[in-house]
């Protein structure tokens, strides 16, 4: 089979401006307590070193002797790496979003501002890439951790090969921490009874003060310091965790500059904003009253208007069309628009405020004098915008994540003076979420439209960035940090970490575009992959490598060239006669075959047979979770038009059809249907096949029982 998940491996080049990587450099007297040195970096932590003393039988003829303390190369720079949650490219004013982001704007103004930066499309995924400069499925993260299956690529484990950020700078001699969120421990270790290898101060960080979920309440979160729960907002009837984390932080770095003022930190800030709930101070939400009454789509074309006004875009952009699946602002009723305007208002607030917070960090690294040799990344969102608010918002989070998806706006509306407050814990209507990723498709969960993966970034380093206020189009990714980092700091991607051989980091250094003069290099990441495709004919893949399309909504999109009177033959498909999936061309018509055990087939048809040349055929069903078995929705669509749509009551609960395999291009052992018969190759060529899942929709409960079924049938 070939997978065309190209990977561009990255190879840290020493440069001018840097420290010599290989080049030891020691101070200080050696053997005496103040000696330092650097290391060469193949090996962390590096072997101890010969005692270089002499013991002799009395004291005054033997001569004491310290090992050195291991320091960074000579003006490596601190590291203040940010990024913020849930918020897509239109969302901050820096990148044309309607939201002052003065925060940002100051990293941009000073730095360089990259207009074609990319994440995963999702919180867990994204954040193991960031800090281990791998892909996520190579870090153990193809999901977020609450939904890991136990398979490789999807366990949410970052393995011991796969030593994070924190870790190489730790033993270069840098001090590490970590504010926020983390939501990259697995979730079954998240207990104070450890193991905590899998925990911020097992992967590297010296200190961690945060969440370890995916998100949590703001005002009265679940803390941790270390490894030990913490109830700061104890008699604090004022505390919000976005505030509390920058003091924090402030705190730690002035602590940290009196005790050590020459030792480089490296901090990872990541607040929760804005991610749901959105829960900004009140003063916050007042900043914005009103501002949201002309309603999503209008903001979507003035936010267009703005992000080619700033360069962000090209001139000759196109704005991508309103989704028929979603309302405009012009066809609701005044409660609607009261409610929904309130929604934005409250995440704005929220995005503002985390901004807010985030410079008093950035003026406390300035006030200690430490700002030129700072490196500033500020990454815009983990992702797109979240659409898990439902398509009307919800002032509790938790009843859409349990499958309450229309929570009556008059019930709403009683939350709307307390909406954003301890008395809520809210998300906001899809479609503004759809706004606020323009001027692209979709959002946060679809990795397959830039809506999901496109994050506004800023960077900046005045010892060495020059081009203030530069503009980047460079096509980069979240692996392309870390490489970034290393290169700055003169310090090499170690081949061991703790005696494990490491897995090469998968990311390419971005140094090369810091330069006025490379400010139009080409991009020298050449490929960047979002999720699984596959090309040609690629029939026999075992069902546990098969995309699983069990509980839980997907997409499928093949990219094919139809033939002069041709338009035959099977696409993908997986399963058979006693249950599966499949999607053909018959007789040139375009055709998705649901088989439900044999119970029921569900089926969906275009009623035009396809013109010879390329075409798009694809699939997105919209499953009714969360719960086992459910059915759901499916819309079939030929060049991004719809050409069938339908419902099926139900679906596969547990197993895929373990003696079936998947198979693109032709059909292997028996079909889905009695349309055709095997193997049913298709007659024109399959450029790329592309399967998007999104996450499985069952309750742990749910996924005891599919674990307990597939120990039993494989018994």
């Amino acid at each position: 089979m070939k997978i065309t998940t190209t990977l561009s491996l990255g190879f840290l080049l020493s440069t001018s401006y840097l420290p010599t990587v290989m080049a030891q450099q020691i101070t200080g007297t050696p053997g005496s307590p103040s000696a330092t040195t650097t290391i060469q970096g193949n090996q962390i932590p590096t072997p101890e070193p010969k005692f270089g003393g002499v013991i002799k039988e009395n004291s005054k003829d033997s001569k004491p002797w310290w090992p050195p303390t291991i320091v960074p190369p000579k003006g490596a720079p601190n590291v203040l790496l940010i990024m913020t949650d849930d918020q897509g490219y239109g969302v901050s004013g820096t990148f044309g979003g309607v939201i002052p982001t003065p925060a940002l704007d100051r990293v941009a103004k000073a730095g360089l501002r990259y207009t074609e930066f990319n994440s995963t499309a999702l919180c867990s995924p994204t954040r193991a890439a960031l800090i281990t400069g791998r892909n996520h499925h190579s870090a153990g993260f193809g999901v977020i951790t609450e939904l890991s299956t136990g398979f490789p690529g999807y366990d949410s484990i970052i393995g011991p090969d796969n030593a994070t950020v924190g870790a190489i700078l730790k033993g270069n001699g840098y001090a590490t921490s970590w504010f926020g969120k983390n939501h990259n421990t697995p979730a079954y270790q998240y207990t104070v009874a450890g193991p905590f290898d899998q925990w911020p101060v097992g992967m590297g960080f010296d200190y961690f003060y945060g969440f370890m979920g995916g998100e949590t309440d703001q005002w009265t979160p679940y803390l941790f310091q270390n490894n030990k729960q913490i109830f700061p907002w104890v008699g604090k009837p004022d505390y919000n965790l976005i505030t509390d984390m920058a003091d924090e932080a402030i705190g730690y770095m002035k602590e940290l500059n009196a005790a050590a003022p020459d030792k480089p930190f490296f901090l990872y800030y990541v607040p929760g904003g804005s991610h749901s709930p959105h829960q900004p101070k009140a003063e916050w939400v007042e900043k914005f009253k009103g501002k949201f009454d002309m309603g999503w789509n209008a903001l979507r074309d003035q936010i267009f208007a703005n992000q080619k006004r700033l360069g962000v875009i090209p001139d000759n952009a196109k704005l991508t069309d309103w989704p028929d699946s979603l309302p405009k602002w012009d066809t609701l009723s005044a409660d609607q628009k009261k409610l929904f305007a309130r929604q934005a208002e409250v995440y704005a607030g929220y995005t503002a405020y985390t901004d807010y917070e985030i410079g008093r960090v950035i003026q406390a690294v300035e006030d200690m004098g430490q700002l030129d040799n700072t490196l500033i990344i500020y990454i815009c969102g983990d992702n797109g915008t979240s659409p898990e608010g439902t398509l009307s918002g919800t002032p509790n989070q938790y009843t859409s994540y349990n499958g309450i998806l229309d929570f009556p706006i008059a019930e709403q509306l009683k939350f709307y003076d307390a909406w954003g407050s301890a008395g809520s814990y809210p998300h906001m209507a899809v479609a503004w979420s759809w706004a606020f990723d323009t001027p692209f498709k979709w959002t946060k969960q679809i990795a397959s439209h830039f809506g999901g993966t496109r994050q506004g970034m800023a960077m900046s380093w005045p010892n060495r960035i020059k081009d203030a206020g530069g503009v980047r189009h460079q096509f980069h990714h979240i692996v392309d940090i870390v490489p970034t980092i290393l290169e700055s700091a003169g310090v090499k991607a170690p081949q061991m970490v703790d005696g494990i051989k490491q897995k090469p980091i998968e990311g390419m250094s971005m140094a090369y575009t810091f330069d006025k003069a490379s400010a139009n290099a080409p991009s020298k990441r050449k490929t960047q992959y979002f999720e699984i495709t596959y090309a040609g004919v690629n029939p026999g893949i075992n069902s546990s490598n098969a995309p699983n399309v069990l509980g839980r909504s997907y997409s499928m999109s093949a990219e094919v060239d139809v033939p002069q009177g041709g338009g035959n033959g099977m696409l993908a498909t997986m399963g058979g006669r006693w249950g599966g999936w499949g999607l053909y061309l018959l007789n040139g018509k375009p055709v998705f075959h649901y088989n439900m055990l044999i119970l029921a087939q569900y089926r969906w048809e275009g009623t035009d047979a396809l013109t010879p040349g390329k075409h798009t055929i694809g699939f997105d069903y919209t499953y009714d979770g969360p719960g086992i078995a459910k059915g759901g929705s499916g819309e079939l669509k030929v060049d991004g038009k719809i050409v069938a749509t339908g419902k099926q009551a139900n679906s596969i609960a547990f197993l895929q059809i373990a003696d079936e395999t998947f198979d693109v291009g032709l059909d292997t052992r028996t079909g889905v249907s009695e349309d055709y018969q095997v193997p049913f190759a298709f007659d024109g060529k399959i450029d790329r096949l592309t399967v998007n899942l999104g996450p499985m929709q069952l309750t742990a409960a749910d996924q005891t029982k599919m674990r307990e079924a597939t120990a039993r049938a494989r018994d």
